[in-house]
């Protein structure tokens, strides 16, 4: 189906400026910083030099509404900068409106872009009718990328209101991508963006009036005795005294290990930190922890039942409604001694690195202190964010011995 599309400056609102519709976007404002939102980095050379310096901030001082903005830097001609949202559901074809702030901060010419794009997979189906399953590479149904448009945007050194009007096709969800092109002169900044049922953009209001992000102190632990981590919570409208509860899961046998209930004390605007441990000695493996704010409702038979939600690709299988995976902290267990944890696997719950083409593309996956050994996660066991196209009907489970070490990174 081929989308309608509508860009325009929305300094004029919709009649009813003062109403806001819901928003689909979590932490749009950015005030918990990357949490649902995914780094990329295309480096376009022969081979990766190894260098990846971030281009993206999330500073203070200079928002729309409250303390936060997504800042991106410009980079050298080879390096191209996406900051992506995580998949959010949407109504098949119906319009959508997708509205973002924008602000040039350093002067210089830009190439920049704010699209949404739907990535999901185009089904075979047998004589009756039913929805054949992906027995190999040359069957599998293929994942799809289908694009709204590109809003291609004349930057001022003032806050400014843009808006794109879509129709969703024939797709169940969508994410947003923000792009920087390499060789840009000047940075950006990107504040309260929202995506809303309708076509005009209403009044900025965020997703949920309390958001909150989970997150441990690494994504690779080596036969850890305890998880520390810290919850980031925001209550946009008000002053709020509640609970929530922490689940801590083995993500790939879908597996409750503990509880525990922490206390949020939030003042309006205000993000607050608080502490968590659970203690106790944690096997080889994958992990999540969730909130009770986002219980995760994804199971392990609906990851394997393909007749639910069959269009959805196979490494972010969630269950329509789950939002645990907005907020959730996720990491991984690995055995110790073993020299090989130092040189690692090339990929893994928090990242990836692959080559397509003439391009090396790094992925990153929530805050890393130090990317290549999260992205080279010493058996990581559960591969929910590996390359589509290279493993879209299989799950990988790389152990000990199952893995050639003799081809290092840059080979492959």
């Amino acid at each position: 189906m081929k989308h309608s599309i509508l860009f325009a400056i929305s300094s004029m609102f919709a009649a009813c400026g003062i109403c806001s519709a819901e928003n689909l976007v979590f932490n749009s404002s950015f005030e918990l910083e990357n949490a649902g939102w995914n780094e990329h980095v295309y480096h376009k050379a022969d081979r990766p030099d190894g260098s990846y310096r971030s281009a993206v901030s999330y500073p203070s001082g200079d928002a729309v509404s409250g303390s936060r903005a997504l800042r991106i830097e410009p980079g050298p001609e080879n390096v191209e900068t996406l900051v992506s949202s995580y998949n959010f559901p949407v109504k098949k074809n119906t319009d959508y409106t997708v509205s973002y702030y924008l602000k040039q901060v350093k002067p210089g010419p830009v190439s920049f872009f704010l699209d949404l794009i739907s990535s999901q997979r185009a089904l075979r189906y047998d004589g009756s009718g039913r929805v054949l399953p992906d027995t190999g590479f040359a069957n599998a149904a293929k994942e799809v990328f289908t694009k709204t448009g590109r809003a291609k945007v004349n930057l001022s050194g003032e806050w400014t209101r843009w808006s794109c009007t879509f129709n969703s096709g024939n797709h169940s969800a969508y994410s947003i991508r923000i792009y920087m092109g390499g060789g840009s002169k000047g940075a950006v900044l990107i504040d309260n963006v929202q995506v809303e049922e309708g076509r005009s953009a209403t009044a900025y209001a965020p997703k949920e009036t309390l958001e909150l992000a989970i997150r441990t102190e690494s994504g690779l632990y080596e036969e850890p005795e305890q998880i520390n981590g810290k919850v980031y919570a925001v209550s946009y409208t008000s002053d709020l005294n509640r609970k929530t509860e922490l689940t801590l899961i083995d993500d790939f046998y879908d597996r409750e290990i503990a509880k525990q209930t922490v206390d949020l004390n939030l003042k309006k605007g205000k993000v607050a930190v608080v502490p968590f441990t659970f203690k106790g000695k944690l096997p080889y493996g994958s992990y999540q922890i969730f909130s009770s704010l986002h219980p995760r409702i994804t199971t392990g038979a609906f990851v394997r039942d393909w007749n639910q939600q069959p269009e959805t690709i196979r490494f972010s299988r969630v269950k329509r409604g789950d939002e645990s995976y907005f907020s959730a902290a996720k990491f991984v267990a690995v055995p110790k001694p073993r020299k090989k944890t130092e040189d690692g696997f090339r990929i893994g719950t928090t990242g990836s690195y692959t080559p397509t083409g003439n391009k090396y593309i790094v992925s990153e996956y929530g805050p890393t202190e130090n990317r290549i050994q999260l992205i080279r996660l010493a058996g990581g066991n559960v591969h929910r964010t590996w390359d589509g196209a290279l493993a879209l009907w299989k799950t990988v489970e790389p152990e000990q011995g199952k893995f050639d070490w003799s081809r290092t990174d840059y080979e492959i």
